[in-house]
């Protein structure tokens, strides 16, 4: 074996390319993130890799793909800058100064910059909605129907967007019926744990417990496709603590483990399902009049509310206090298409 001084420190520079060329005969797409790609790709060097695909580009920082873009000789960006921006944990004031020093503007680097939008900015071809400049947009939309569709449509989209969602099979059909119609249910409460109100709990686990019906008959069989999305965690954390608590009464036929996988993977906030989808989406927004503040933060953009509409592709149930949300901006079109 030879020493590591006497290697050529050229040889791996050589054979990392090779090696990628050898696997990508037969596993031609490679899925990666931006915080693993340094490391994935390490020994890659300027174009060195044919396509990047680039998918949810609204909620990754410009930044972040700088060294993906670097080894690619085309990139394809494909987002939604009008659903969940990306996470920053600079405050807004650094932001500011840092494009202040280099006299960079802020469409490059802001608390709402992201690849999307940034690409959005070298596309010729577009349009602009709510302000914002929007590259080759897809108008045509084939996740919900009615009226999931029309509240986006509205609040987010100026009217623009074409629907062509297929309505659903009997078997969704009579999934939806046990849940009841798209509604926002009125449920009042005192805040106990944040923004958690007990009262709009239960009521969410009466629907869990309807949806969960032919596992209490003892039919195994596909589990719901339900979320339970909220915009706050201390929401999302008290809800899964009752689930979990109230299995047997839910689901008694259910292993326990199953159960709570489900709980794991379908309860969670807006940020948790950006691009996933259920047949049905109950929004549980919690909040009482002593804290209502927390309203104003979740209704500030319309991206959090387009988000949590968009799950939802055949049913939508907001639990809820009106005389908190229904005022609010985006809430009050939701409201409205619910009533």
């Amino acid at each position: 074996v030879a020493k590591p001084s006497s290697v050529d420190p050229h040889a791996d520079r050589d054979a990392i390319p090779a090696l990628w060329d050898v696997f990508t005969l037969v596993v031609p797409v490679v899925s990666s993130t931006f915080a693993s790609f340094s490391s994935m790709f390490k020994g890659m060097e300027a174009h060195s890799l044919g396509w990047l695909f680039i998918d949810e580009a609204g909620q990754a920082v410009p930044q972040a793909a700088i060294g993906a873009m670097w080894r690619a000789q085309k990139t394809v960006v494909v987002g939604d800058p009008l659903q969940i921006e990306p996470v920053v944990t600079l405050p807004k004031v650094v932001l500011q100064d840092i494009a202040r020093y280099y006299d960079v503007s802020d469409r490059f680097i802001s608390m709402g910059s992201s690849v999307q939008t940034v690409a959005d900015l070298a596309n010729r071809n577009g349009t602009s909605i709510q302000g914002k400049w929007i590259g080759s947009p897809l108008w045509v939309h084939r996740r919900c129907i009615s009226p999931m569709f029309d509240i986006c449509n509205e609040i987010a989209y100026e009217g623009r967007m074409v629907l062509d969602t297929s309505e659903p099979n009997n078997q969704t059909l009579a999934q939806m019926e046990r849940l009841g119609p798209n509604a926002w249910i009125q449920v009042e409460g005192e805040s106990t744990v944040k923004q958690f109100v007990p009262e709009q709990a239960k009521v969410v686990l009466r629907l869990i417990w309807k949806a969960f019906e032919p596992h209490r008959l003892g039919l195994r069989g596909q589990l719901p496709s339900v979320y339970v999305i909220s915009p706050f965690a201390a929401v999302k954390q008290q809800l899964k603590e009752m689930l979990r608590g109230a299995h047997r009464q839910i689901a008694a036929s259910l292993p326990k483990k199953e159960f709570n996988k489900w709980i794991n993977q379908s309860i969670g906030t807006v940020h948790t399902f950006q691009g996933k989808q259920a047949d049905a989406v109950i929004f549980c927004l919690g909040v009482d009049l002593e804290k209502s503040g927390a309203a104003d933060w979740a209704t500030s953009s319309v991206n959090l509310i387009n988000v949590a509409v968009s799950r939802a592709k055949y049913r939508f149930i907001v639990v809820g206090d009106k005389r908190i949300w229904a005022p609010k901006e985006f809430m009050s079109t939701v409201h409205r298409h619910l009533e």
